[in-house]
């Protein structure tokens, strides 16, 4: 598990998932970045604290505790976190919202 101090110094490992991968976890961070390719439309940040059963690059389980970054800068996703506001600030406050992913389907938050 990562401490405050960690964090603050440091930025989350980004997601790279392959279709099938799951990222299951608790949100600790949002942020918006703006693209090289579309400097007009900036995109989400989502980063979460890995649980058990978080997989990448084609089904590696991710060690519980980790952080890992999700860039939603896909027009899929970004137009799926505008329209149901799942994953945005207000459906995933920092530390209160577990969140899934999975690489082949769409966003979900519980």
């Amino acid at each position: 598990m990562s401490s405050l101090s960690n964090r603050l110094d440091s930025f989350a490992e980004a997601w790279k998932p392959k279709p099938g991968d799951t990222l299951i976890g608790v949100v600790i961070g949002l942020d918006k970045r703006t693209s090289t390719y579309n400097p007009s439309e900036p995109y989400a940040i989502v980063s979460i604290q890995v649980e058990d059963g978080s997989t990448e690059d084609g089904g590696t389980a991710i060690p519980v505790g980790e952080d890992r970054a999700w860039h939603g800068f896909d027009t899929v996703v970004r137009n799926e976190l505008r329209s149901s506001g799942r994953g945005s600030a207000s459906a995933s406050a920092p530390g209160t919202t577990a969140c899934t992913r999975r690489a082949d389907t769409s966003v979900g938050a519980s």
